[in-house]
């Protein structure tokens, strides 16, 4: 090599598979931490639930800039573990794969290239997903930006982003029996090596979206296993949905299917037709619909009560059942936060708690556009517990994990369980069957309803 003196002669020499480990995590901390600082760059100051206010803004800077900065050491932390992780998985991955060709400039533009491919999956399938968290970052911007947005979600849609995964899969597949010398037949060959397959960034990247596409086709969760409930007198349940449309169902007349698991229930049960809303705003109501008394009696007239009105002894059905020997609890996500501000007699409320500490994490998370999609997970909330506080990230099918979570922990006994979903949505469509003395009983396809309406 003396003739090429700037040519390091390790750049030629195969790396082992730990030292490909090493490249690899270092390619990824870098990629996903040029994600932060991106984030970081273009983020807009403070905001909540969209609004902008520039006094507040300095506001925040000049009293709560050491708690904004070590929430966001936190959230790079998240962002270097995911880089160290899917970082070291690609550089293994290239280096078994290449085998003696696992040279430092193959195996890093292997890595890079299959976690560009892991992150656009994951990205688009966040947008596809939900939305609303990047109009700020997408649609807001107009342009390029917007037209992305609306490919995505009016035109592609997720199963469109699963087909365009089956595609790199297919490619993957026929480079595997490429490489394992699978293909004895003569005429596909000269094919086979005019495409050249073989080449490491190609395989790297189909290897990343190998694994984004065996992610996105596992259940989005567990069946329910059967619980045996004990006793005779019956459980109550209330599953309610802020701002569902009276006449968006189509039990009612919609022109639309909209609702085919309420459908059911109507027509299995009861369907009150003829109810009327007392007050037309979310805490009153829930209140009126749990005591039994008009906002005139109770004292929640709209959504932010004094604290003295909120403070009232209010009898309803929680304590009337819990002196009756039932367990209580009530779980939501962002519309549940009133049930944290009025005492109505839960023996526990697993709901979103707002307050300027909690807005200030919801916005530290929210800027970060690129890992939210890899927090769409219970693993997720349970770093950033905040992520169920707003409404762009709700998530009904993770509420209703916590729902049959609850089911289980409170199946000794009698129990009254409030569900209050914000979304109009169930993801991942079941119906729990709760009777007295009988096993819980699960029945897909009966409580669909679609986000369509």
């Amino acid at each position: 090599m003396a003739a090429y003196p700037n040519i390091n002669d390790d750049d030629f020499k195969p790396l082992t598979w730990a030292a490909s480990v090493r490249l690899g995590a270092v390619v990824g901390l870098a990629f996903y931490l040029g994600l932060f600082v991106c984030d970081l760059a273009t983020s807009g100051g403070f905001a909540v639930m969209g609004v902008k206010n520039e006094a507040l803004s300095r506001v925040v800077n000049e009293r709560y800039l050491s708690q904004v900065a070590l929430y966001q050491v936190k959230v790079a932390g998240v962002y270097a573990a995911i880089g160290l992780t899917l970082g070291s998985v690609l550089g293994l991955a290239i280096n078994l794969t290449v085998r003696s060709r696992a040279r430092r400039r193959t195996v890093a533009l292997g890595v890079l290239g299959g976690l560009v491919a892991f992150h656009l999956y994951f990205y688009a399938r966040g947008i596809i997903l939900n939305p609303q968290l990047y109009t700020e970052a997408l649609y807001d911007r107009g342009g390029v930006s917007r037209w992305v947005q609306i490919f995505l979600t009016d035109r592609l849609s997720l199963s469109g982003l699963h087909r365009a995964a089956a595609v790199f899969l297919m490619v993957l597949g026929l480079w595997v029996l490429r490489r394992a010398m699978l293909l004895p037949i003569p005429s596909l060959r000269p094919w086979m090596a005019r495409l050249r397959f073989d080449r490491p960034i190609v395989a790297a990247s189909a290897l990343g979206l190998l694994g984004i596409a065996v992610l996105s086709f596992l259940p989005t969760r567990a069946p329910l296993s059967s619980v045996h409930l004990k006793g005779e007198r019956p459980n109550v349940v209330i599953i309610a949905v802020d701002s569902l449309r009276y006449d968006h169902l189509s039990c009612h007349g919609y022109s639309k299917y909209t609702t085919p698991a309420i459908d059911a229930l109507c027509r299995a049960g009861f369907d009150f037709d003829q109810a009327t809303v007392s007050l037309p705003r979310t805490f009153p109501s829930l209140v009126t619909m749990l005591t039994g008394f008009y906002p005139e009696r109770h004292g929640v007239r709209h959504m932010f009560p004094r604290a003295e009105d909120r403070d009232r002894p209010l009898p309803g059905l929680p304590r009337a059942l819990k002196a009756a020997g039932y367990q209580s609890r009530a779980i939501s996500d962002f519309s549940g936060d009133i049930l944290t501000r009025v005492d109505l007699g839960f023996d526990r409320v697993q709901s979103p708690y707002f307050n300027f500490p909690m807005l200030l994490k919801m916005r530290g998370i929210e800027i970060h556009r690129f890992l939210l999609p890899y927090l769409r997970n219970d693993l997720g909330r349970r770093v950033f517990p905040e992520l169920r506080e707003f409404v762009q990230a709700s998530d009904p099918a993770l509420l209703g994990r916590e729902a049959e979570q609850a089911v289980r922990e409170l199946k000794e006994n009698p129990f009254f369980l409030l569900v209050f979903f914000r979304r109009r949505i169930f993801l991942t469509p079941r119906l729990i069957l709760i009777t007295p003395g009988l096993p819980i009983r699960v029945m897909p396809g009966l409580t669909s309803i679609t986000s369509r309406i």
